[in-house]
């Protein structure tokens, strides 16, 4: 692997953060002014905005020093993002999420991560407060078949290298709803992973409001997402039985996080709906461990009275 992009004489690595947006006024701009105040000379500063209605644009406009696009059209938050990590002029690419909250000194935790890399490499960020302290602690995969079945969904905050960009390409729009559950695995599979336990950088907002909630309620979120997690197994290489064993684990452990996060918000509608669908699946489920008994059995006897 090709070693990172080099150092800047000034003597770090200049980073792109990027705020994909949509109809975000008042928290984009707080967020972009945070983003100001940490970020170094040769650090670049985007603002996509996705045809937003409530003058983000024009109040963004106004903001000195950063680089703001407007798409006439509603594009979808993946190509938002996929605009930002292809328009993006430094080699490591960061995105965050309009509604987070940058963390002080966060830029500087995932700037730490790119030089601690020293290649091209996928850095994310904890969603957990530091257990003891701030101090700077990391841990380093090597891509391969656990760093995929392990990788983080922490999409806020992510630092993507450009030539995994180059060689991988860009999210799937066809996920709409969780392109990054698909995409980082696929990168885990021939990139190393940074994971930064410490520092907390960016502070994470799941309001009613927030993108992941409303994804939960979509008729064809549940089916994405089975989708998805086949592709994860099929890129740890993972196959047969095992391969389908594994996509029903990781299937039930999300709708029980999912019933979990709707119980804890008080979203009735949203634990029933899920609970149905985990009570179908276990039905199914249950169904289909007799059917592959019964074959089972089938060959059983049939190896007992080929040998006899």
């Amino acid at each position: 692997m090709k070693a990172a992009s080099i150092i800047e004489p000034s003597g770090y690595i200049p980073l792109t953060l990027a705020v994909p947006t949509y109809n975000r006024c008042s928290s984009v701009q707080a967020l972009v002014k945070a983003i100001q105040a940490q970020a170094k000379e040769q650090d670049e500063i985007i603002l996509s905005d996705d045809g937003s209605t409530d003058g983000t644009f024009e109040e963004a406009s106004r903001i000195p020093g950063i680089r703001v696009v407007r798409h006439k059209e509603n594009q979808g938050m993946v190509r938002n993002w996929n605009y930002c990590l292809e328009q993006a002029r430094c080699d490591w690419i960061c995105i965050i999420h309009d509604d987070d909250t940058l963390a002080p000194g966060g830029v500087e935790a995932l700037r730490r991560a790119c030089e601690f890399a020293d290649q091209p490499a996928l850095i994310l960020p904890t969603d957990r407060q530091a257990e003891c302290d701030d101090g700077f602690r990391y841990r380093f995969w090597s891509p391969g078949p656990w760093s995929v079945l392990h990788c983080p969904g922490i999409p806020s905050g992510a630092v993507i290298h450009r030539e995994i960009i180059q060689q991988l390409g860009v999210l799937n729009p066809k996920f709409c709803y969780s392109a990054d559950l698909e995409y980082f695995p696929r990168i885990a599979a021939h990139f190393p992973l940074v994971i930064i336990d410490s520092p907390l950088a960016v502070r994470y907002e799941l309001r009613d409001s927030n993108y992941q909630i409303k994804t939960w309620r979509k008729a064809d979120f549940y089916n994405q997402l089975e989708e998805i997690q086949r592709l994860v197994i099929s890129y740890a290489g993972v196959n047969g039985a095992l391969a389908e064993s594994l996509v029903q684990q990781r299937l039930t452990c999300l709708l029980e996080h999912v019933i979990r996060e709707a119980r804890r918000r008080g979203d009735q509608t949203l634990v029933r709906q899920y609970s149905q669908l985990a009570g179908r699946r276990i039905q199914t489920d249950s169904w289909t461990h007799f059917l592959n008994l019964l074959r089972s059995l089938k060959q059983v006897f049939r190896e007992y009275y080929l040998n006899k």
